[in-house]
């Protein structure tokens, strides 16, 4: 008997037992429906069977899409200045491909990390925190025999460094977070510090377990040798500067719209300005004025030197008044035009 047999749902009067409740259930939400994705009867309608996707909550996400986009196109800038850079340290082509540029917890970012395994500590004065950059032991060892002037030939074999080893690829690793702090346009310059090593990624406590860290991970190859390096920082570390990429982004869209500041400059003190002075003469008829001619006496109002308007490069800027001082016509500033107008 199947199951349209065994229950009608279509009739509203059929009681269903707990038992058949539970069977319906399990044939709606078993893994195989899922899979395959085909359609299941619920309530007597076929409907598709939802598409499930996994979700870890135990990895969060604290920056905004934007903030990511940024840090992304700043990151790739970054892998492509460091190629060049440590190709010409190494004297042998270097490559690095960016995997992944995430924010999860610190316990799940030390998970990521096998074993054996070399991790150089940092700190990037002066901001607050201790970082972690992490390289691949048999890329470690390569780059050290490339130092060397050996032929950079990768072990067959992965295994911890010696101190001699981590000594000869500190200045590499400097060089990488030197790349990296640079790269961070920020108000302050940004100083990268090795504070010590570590070999197993367990005993790391730089930072409380729920603490989240900004995680970028990067494939890097010479000589046919190729590893996983990745920098790992408590997101409060690079909080100032991820804040100050947002203040950038905010008065990149205000420009247009903002309120414009005019400053002075020294430049503008040697910059000629045409200075006029006028008044009003009066009304009279106009059969007067076509007699006017070369050498005609105009008579003036007794109060119109009283009321002078002084012109800055056609544009109305004072009131004054005219008169003589020291022997010389001079106008007396009286009042500031409040609505300037320009002469047409």
């Amino acid at each position: 008997m199947d199951n349209d047999d065994k229950f009608n749902l279509d009739d509203p009067g059929e009681i269903l037992s707990q038992d058949d409740i539970d069977s319906l259930l399990l044939q709606r939400f078993s893994p195989e429906a899922v899979e395959a994705g085909r359609s299941t009867r619920i309530i007597g309608k076929s409907t598709p069977a939802s598409t499930v996707e996994v979700y870890d909550f135990r990895q969060p996400t604290f920056m905004g899409e934007t903030e990511m986009r940024r840090l992304r196109l700043m990151h790739e800038d970054f892998i492509r200045f460091l190629e060049a850079r440590l190709s010409l340290f190494l004297r042998k082509d270097f490559s690095l491909k960016m995997l992944k540029l995430e924010t999860l917890s610190y316990t799940r970012a030390l998970d990521t990390i096998e074993s054996p395994a070399h991790l150089a500590l940092f700190r990037a004065n002066p901001l607050p925190g201790i970082g972690f950059l992490e390289i691949s032991p048999r890329l470690a060892l390569t780059v050290a025999s490339s130092i060397l002037g050996g032929k950079g030939q990768a072990p067959n074999e992965a295994r911890f460094l010696t101190k001699i080893e981590i000594d000869l690829i500190e200045e590499f690793l400097f060089i990488f977070l030197q790349e990296w702090c640079s790269q961070w346009k920020f108000k302050q310059h940004l100083e990268p510090q090795i504070t010590g090593h570590e070999v197993v990624a367990s005993v790391l406590q730089i930072c409380e377990p729920d603490t989240v860290l900004f995680l970028l991970v990067m494939e890097a190859e010479v000589r046919g040798c190729s590893g996983q390096i990745q920098v790992g920082v408590p997101l409060y570390m690079i909080e100032p500067m991820v804040r100050h990429l947002k203040e950038e982004r905010r008065r990149e869209e205000n420009f247009d719209t903002g309120e414009k500041v005019i400053t002075w400059r020294r430049g503008y003190s040697n910059l000629p300005v045409t200075v006029k002075a006028s008044f009003e003469v009066g009304k009279m008829p106009a059969r007067n004025c076509a007699r006017w001619q070369p050498g005609t006496f105009i008579p003036l109002d007794a109060k119109a030197l009283k009321d002078v308007t002084l012109w800055l490069s056609n544009v109305a800027l004072f009131q004054g008044e005219a008169g003589v001082q020291d022997g010389a016509v001079a106008v007396a500033l009286k009042d500031t035009i409040k609505e300037t107008s320009h002469v047409r």
